[in-house]
C-alpha cells in the first residue's frame, strides 16, 4: 500500500473492541490506525511501525512489535501483555486517566511516555524501559514491583511535575 496507509475494514474505525484471532495486523510507517475501544491481540502478529491510537486497553496474548521501527501506540486504557512484545524503537504512551501496566508477561518498553497530567499509572507487575521513560506530570505508581530503567544516561529519566512512588 502506497504511503504506509493500512486499510482494515471501514467498520473497525467505529469499533468497541478491534479483536485480532489470528491474522497479521500491521501498521506500516507513515500510517495511523485508529480504533474507537479497545485492541485484543488473541493470537497472530500485531505490527505497528506507524501511529495507532485506541481509546481503550489494549491486550496481547500473542505477538506485538514496534514495526521495526518507531511506532506510536497511544493507549487510554490498560496496558496488559500476557505474551511477547519486542519494543524495537517505539513509543508507547499512556494517556488515559487511572490506568495500569498489567499482564502476565514483563514488558519492555522502548521509551515510555505518560501523558494526562495529574494522572496515575499503576504497576501489577515488573516491567522494563531501554531508552527513555518521560514521566511528565504524571505519578508511576510501581506499588511491589520494580520499573527498571536499562538506559545509564541520566537523560533516560524525564519529567516536570511527575513521580514515582512505591509501597
Amino acid at each position: 500500500l502506497p504511503l504506509g496507509i493500512f486499510l482494515f475494514s471501514a467498520s473497525v474505525r467505529n469499533a468497541q473492541l478491534m479483536y485480532n484471532a489470528g491474522t497479521q495486523v500491521a501498521v506500516t510507517g507513515g500510517g495511523i490506525f485508529y480504533v474507537g475501544g479497545a485492541v485484543e491481540n488473541a493470537a497472530g502478529l500485531f505490527s505497528n511501525a506507524g501511529q495507532t491510537t485506541m481509546k481503550g486497553y489494549f491486550r496481547n496474548g500473542a505477538d506485538a512489535t514496534g514495526g521495526f521501527g518507531a511506532g506510536k501506540y497511544f493507549v487510554y486504557g490498560d496496558w496488559e501483555n500476557n505474551d511477547v512484545f519486542t519494543a524495537d524503537q517505539s513509543d508507547v504512551v499512556l494517556t488515559g486517566n487511572a490506568q495500569n501496566i498489567t499482564g502476565t508477561s514483563v514488558t519492555t518498553f522502548y521509551d515510555l511516555t505518560l501523558q494526562t497530567g495529574g494522572t496515575v499509572k499503576t504497576q501489577t507487575l515488573d516491567a522494563n524501559v531501554s531508552h527513555l521513560l518521560e514521566l511528565n506530570d504524571c505519578e508511576l505508581a510501581t506499588t511491589d514491583y520494580n520499573m527498571n530503567v536499562t538506559n545509564a544516561s541520566p537523560a533516560a529519566v524525564t519529567r516536570q511535575n511527575g513521580y514515582v512512588s512505591s509501597t
